[in-house]
């Protein structure tokens, strides 16, 4: 008797055993479904902040950049902007003025979007001139003389009168009648 006893202990052991396997076997596959499935993007915590922006320094060069930071969501990220092709890197360089786009997508194909302006080179330059005139009219004194005052473009401003040399000052004195 003590045999069978032992053989059925074991065959309980076995079939208990046995039913923790299937029921784990059974829990991971649940696990493994619920990862495989679709993900929910309005609980993502994916965002996307802005780092640096580098606007134009010269209205015929394309040389403005734009770098963002992606975080939360899950990693890796891409990057696009415009509607262009995905690139793994944040930074988006040779850049004209004008607004872009900027996608980030994450490995579930949650993304975020964030949108900015690159200004650009601002060439409004407009200048004006206030005339000192030699009041003396004499022959021998040079008194009169012009002072320019400049707004917007880019400094520093350059300034020439009847082909002398170019110079930063914004005075040209020593003006005779005329």
């Amino acid at each position: 008797m003590k045999g069978k006893r032992v053989v059925i202990i074991n065959a309980f052991v076995y079939k208990v055993r046995l039913f923790l396997f299937i029921l784990m076997f059974t829990a991971c596959e649940y696990n493994k479904l619920e990862i495989i499935g679709e993900y929910d993007c309005t609980k993502s915590t994916l965002t996307m902040t802005l780092l640096t922006s580098k606007q134009l320094t010269d209205c015929k060069a394309a040389n403005g950049s734009i770098e963002v930071m992606a975080s939360g969501g899950i990693p890796p990220y891409s990057y696009s902007i415009g509607n262009g092709l995905s690139q793994s890197s944040p930074v988006f360089t040779q850049l004209v003025s004008g607004s872009y786009t900027i996608v980030v997508t994450d490995a579930k194909n949650c993304s975020d979007t964030l949108i900015h302006e690159l200004t650009g080179f601002q060439n409004s330059l407009t200048a004006s001139a206030k005339v000192f005139s030699d009041s003396l009219c004499l022959s021998n004194t040079y008194t009169g003389f012009i002072k320019v005052s400049v707004k917007g473009g880019a400094q520093p401003y350059l300034f020439q009168i009847n082909n002398e040399t170019v110079t930063t000052d914004s005075v040209f004195d020593k003006l005779k009648y005329g």
